[in-house]
């Protein structure tokens, strides 16, 4: 399994919090580092009987750190999420100021149900019916 990496920042208007929290998964193990944006911050590596359990607890994670305010850095792109429409996997735009109900052109060899991607940007077609991917496409955790 290829490493994935998630990367998070919560930041608050009047200055007071500027924080990271990376997560990075590879194989069966999954290596955290958090702290204040700027700093090298804390590392935490924790080990796990299987990849799919890798997987789950760095989800986990992410969950917990998005539910507290933290959000990915709107710098890296457009973060799309595929999700099973009867027989097909599709795929939806799920950052702000998207139409999530519109559907995406995007490779169907590297679709996997429930993964979120990350990509450098998306266009409307012609007819404005749905959104094309354009630049590098990233997998987050």
């Amino acid at each position: 399994m290829a490493e994935d990496t998630a990367y998070l920042e919560q930041s608050e208007t009047d200055g007071a919090t500027h924080k990271f929290y990376e997560v990075v998964t590879e194989n069966t193990q999954v290596r955290i580092r958090y702290g204040r944006i700027g700093d090298q911050g804390q590392t935490q590596v924790s080990t796990h009987a299987t990849t799919e359990m890798a997987q789950k607890f760095a989800q986990k994670k992410l969950r917990d750190k998005l539910n507290k305010g933290y959000e990915h850095d709107a710098a890296q792109g457009v973060i799309l999420e595929c999700f099973r429409d009867g027989s097909r996997l599709r795929m939806r735009v799920t950052s702000a100021g998207y139409d999530a109900t519109l559907r995406v052109q995007f490779p169907q060899n590297i679709r996997e149900e429930h993964a979120r991607y990350i990509v450098d940007e998306v266009r409307l077609n012609t007819d404005g019916n749905f959104y094309r991917v354009h630049g590098d496409i990233r997998r987050l955790v």
